[in-house]
């Protein structure tokens, strides 16, 4: 959903810090895998994150070569490990692609059968996406809702235009007020949170908040090198960020989630085209400030929206 015209803005009160910025980098890499009907097919176990005995959840269909070539950095691995192994969050479409499934910990390389720490029940694809009560999550973000949310996918950051949806974004525990407003630590459309305690405690920053650039910011006026940092900041005017998830790196560091695939766009890893894009990004960054009427009733702040809705779901 676009920001609307009703949009009311303050600024970021990251419990003390006035403003995000990519410290180490820019993006965090999440995985949407899209299978067909001769995908080969999958049992899936999880432990649900107890470490304890691994049970039968589901059969999907995974591709054993998923992860894109040269889409990981081998020598400098941002995401997680176990044994030695790619430690990953992935969302899997059913081959209809009416369903998503969520996965997290998915080793590289991929295993038959697969035992990840914990798998979800699957959700509709054309759904809100949200969980429908409070304290509840339909997927593996610490916001309770789905991965596929924000995820900035190849193409779109190289295209004029190309990213027509909101953005998804990944902050320190610390840069979290666990105090939310409702007496819960998150915000519509968060329907959770990591546990309390590792958050803040002041400012306007939640779990589930949604951020955005204000419309009186001339984007094309900004002194920025690359034109996917652009195209980012005029997407992060005309649709926003929300707070997805968190991380243990920098405090003050907000991570973009972006698809594997979409890495090349930006310049893979450790390239010249990645260094200009995070520096552009600080000056994006720091422009960002809390939308204050966001809910259920006034997405994006009600009124006109900035730019016209998502045309109707697509199987194909």
């Amino acid at each position: 959903m676009p920001i609307g015209s009703g949009a009311r803005y303050a600024p970021v009160n990251a419990n003390g810090k006035t403003a995000f910025t990519p410290k180490v980098d820019v993006f965090e890499e999440r995985t949407i895998w899209v299978p067909t009907a001769s995908t080969p097919l999958r049992d899936v176990y999880d432990n649900d994150g107890s470490g304890g005995t691994f049970r039968f959840r589901y059969r999907i269909r995974i591709d054993p070569n998923w992860y894109p070539a040269g889409a990981f950095n081998v020598a400098n691995p941002l995401p997680w490990f176990r044994g030695g192994n790619m430690d990953l969050p992935m969302d899997v479409f059913s081959a209809d692609r009416t369903q998503v499934y969520e996965l997290f910990g998915v080793p590289y390389p991929l295993e038959n059968p697969m035992q990840v720490d914990d798998a979800r029940a699957p959700y509709s694809a054309t759904g809100m996406g949200i969980s429908p009560t409070p304290d509840a999550q339909i997927g593996t973000r610490a916001y309770g809702g789905s991965g596929i949310a924000g995820t900035v996918r190849a193409g779109e950051t190289t295209t004029p235009g190309g990213i027509r949806h909101v953005l998804a974004a990944i902050v320190h525990t610390k840069d979290l007020n666990r105090y939310g407003p409702g007496g819960k630590p998150y915000v519509w459309p968060a329907t959770s949170a990591d546990t309390g305690a590792f958050y803040g405690t002041t400012g306007n920053v939640y779990m589930g908040s949604l951020l955005a650039i204000p419309p009186g910011i001339n984007i094309n006026a900004l002194p920025l090198q690359t034109a996917q940092a652009r195209e980012l900041a005029r997407a992060l005017q005309d649709y926003g960020v929300y707070i997805v998830d968190t991380h243990g790196g920098a405090e003050g560091e907000l991570r973009l989630v972006l698809h594997p695939n979409a890495t090349p766009d930006v310049g893979g890893w450790n390239s010249s085209l990645r260094t200009a894009i995070a520096a552009d990004m600080r000056i994006v960054l720091e422009l960002l400030q809390v939308v204050t009427n966001n809910s259920p009733t006034s997405v994006g702040g009600g009124g006109t929206p900035r730019r016209p809705l998502a045309p109707p779901f697509a199987r194909n």
